[in-house]
């Protein structure tokens, strides 16, 4: 996704929050979920199942988080190494 795409997203999201209305926003970050689309990737630590990943986003949805990566684990923590880490640690890693 660009950021400007993401910045738009953003001030959407913001103005319904904002006008309060009863809309929440969720962006899901689902990550790697094995599915039917997914058969013939290769397997990585990252990819979860799909009710695990399923599971994942409605609990965020119903939680009215803002933003969700999920399945938390491991995506929350691989996210802030990438984050935090220099840039030639994780050249060429996805998050």
């Amino acid at each position: 996704m660009t950021d400007r795409r993401k910045a738009l997203i953003s001030q959407r999201a913001g103005h319904l929050v904002a006008t309060r209305t009863p809309i929440t926003v969720t962006t899901l970050h689902p990550g790697y979920i094995a599915t039917d689309l997914s058969a013939g990737a290769v397997s990585s630590p990252l990819m979860t199942t799909t009710e695990k990943g399923v599971r994942s986003m409605a609990k965020a949805i119903e939680r009215e988080r803002p933003d969700a990566k999920g399945p938390a684990w491991p995506r929350v923590p691989v996210g802030f190494l990438m984050q935090h880490l220099p840039a030639s640690a994780t050249r060429g890693q996805v998050t």
